[in-house]
């Protein structure tokens, strides 16, 4: 019975999950804001590539 208690009582496993829908909502953020990222950094890399060729 003590150890149920202690189970109930212990944060750790809510706090764990509560990092992994962090994690997820980063990494959907991230992904969203690739397509708007994109043509910069085509143009940033042509950029270099053209400097580099010359």
């Amino acid at each position: 019975m003590a150890s149920l208690r202690r189970f109930g009582a212990s944060e750790s496993g809510a706090t764990a999950i509560e990092y992994s829908i962090i994690g997820v909502v980063m990494a959907i953020g991230i992904l969203a804001a690739f397509p708007l990222l994109k043509e910069p950094l085509e143009t940033v890399a042509t950029f270099i590539g053209d400097s580099m060729s010359k």
